[in-house]
Formats: structure tokens, C-alpha cells, sequence
């Protein structure tokens, strides 16, 4: 499970900064939440990454992957409710992909902390 979550970390950690460089050079109608989404995506990835390969030395770590997990999952299901609702100009493909990848992460996340005994 330890690889797998490494796995999507780094995926989920490359989809955050992806994100950012498109949003930050495309300057789209709705800049703070497409920045707000992929900032907490790249701040998940980082905190489970830093999780898995730290875990000896940072023993505090657990219940903050708990909360970061926890707002990544509501985080993301409020990026795909937004990008359902009807709006003017294209639709939000790219933050519909970012929504995708922060519940994904986060349930996980969330399950891998599950199976692990914790620490904290």
C-alpha cells in the first residue's frame, strides 16, 4: 500500500503544479478557486509523501496527513460540485480533473492510514 500511495502522490503532486502553470498562464474566470484546489492537492501529495518517507523521524506528522486528508476529500467534492453547476464560458475541465484527484488522494490517503497502526 506504501507504494501505491507514493504512486499517486507523485501523480497528484505533477497534476498540482501542471495545474498551476496552465491556470496561471491561461488567467481563467475563476483564479482563486482553481489556485485554492491545486494548492491543497500539492500540499497533500507533499504531506503524504513526506509521511511515508519520514515516518521514523516525525512521529507528529500522522494527525496532520489525518486532517490534510480529510480537507483534501471536502475540498475536492466542493471543486466538482462548483464545476457542475451551470456557469458562462467553457466548462472546467481541467478543475473537474484536479476535483477528481483530491478525493481520490484523500480516500487513499484516509485508507492507507487505516490499514497502518498509528503513531501519534
Amino acid at each position: 500500500m506504501r507504494s501505491l500511495v507514493t504512486v499517486a502522490s507523485l501523480l497528484a503532486a505533477l497534476a498540482a503544479v501542471l495545474s498551476l502553470g496552465i491556470t496561471l498562464t491561461t488567467h481563467p474566470p475563476y483564479l482563486g478557486l482553481r489556485l485554492a484546489a491545486s494548492v491543497i492537492l500539492l500540499d497533500q501529495a507533499t504531506l503524504a509523501l513526506l509521511s511515508i518517507r519520514l515516518a521514523a523521524l516525525m512521529r507528529g506528522l500522522r494527525p496532520a496527513l489525518l486532517a490534510a486528508s480529510s480537507l483534501a476529500l471536502v475540498a475536492g467534492i466542493g471543486v466538482l460540485v462548483a464545476c457542475a453547476l451551470p456557469h458562462s464560458g467553457s466548462p472546467e475541465t481541467l478543475m473537474a480533473v484536479v476535483g477528481g484527484f483530491l478525493v481520490a488522494h484523500g480516500l487513499l490517503t484516509l485508507l492507507w492510514l487505516r490499514s497502518t497502526p498509528g503513531t501519534a
